[in-house]
């Protein structure tokens, strides 16, 4: 018999518009369940093609050392910390859309805004492959290091300070709405 039960249950795993309907908010919820999942998975790859990048960056201080460009040591480790620290926040930001008993709405606008930010870093990390590429190249003809190495500086700067706006405008977007239930309890 809880075999029986078991098929049953298993073979009805599809129905959850059933639920959905009977549950006032549960499909919204669902929804903004994938969302949260869908936003956990790109910030994911965000981080790991930076990460890539950073890993080419030991490579190319090697290049550099044996070029006899131990001056910039010092600032390609300053660039591989402010790196690493981008990654981070990327890695451990909080993860966007709300949840079922939330005050915080994200309509059809604030996401295209927030889209438009995720395929920002998505060019930022195009951009620093360009510039580490540009780096290797300063190395190789022992010109330019210097001003390569800045560039990449400011350009991490900037990829931050764009991660920092996408945080903004999630905040931003909250709406506030009508007490729940629970509230008034």
């Amino acid at each position: 018999m809880p075999q029986d039960l078991y098929e049953k249950i298993v073979s009805q795993r599809g129905t959850m518009g059933k639920i959905g309907e009977k549950i006032p908010g549960y499909r919204g919820y669902m929804e903004a369940q994938a969302r949260r999942e869908a936003d956990r998975m790109l910030r994911d790859y965000v981080a790991q093609q930076f990460q890539h990048q950073l890993e080419r960056l030991p490579g190319i201080e090697k290049i550099m050392l044996n070029q006899g460009g131990i001056e910039w040591i010092d600032d390609t480790a300053n660039l591989k910390t402010l790196m690493q620290t981008f990654i981070g926040k990327i890695e451990t930001a909080a993860r966007g859309y709300s949840g079922l008993f939330s005050n915080i709405k994200v309509d059809g606008e604030a996401l295209k805004k927030l889209y438009a930010f995720d395929e920002a870093m998505l060019d930022y990390v195009d951009d620093f492959a360009a510039k580490l590429d540009g780096l290797e190249t300063a190395i190789m003809n022992n010109e330019g290091t210097g001003k390569a190495i800045m560039e990449l500086d400011k350009l991490t700067r900037e990829a931050t300070q764009a991660f920092d706006m996408r945080s903004q405008v999630m905040l931003g977007v909250a709406e506030e709405e009508p007490p729940s239930f629970f509230e008034s309890l």
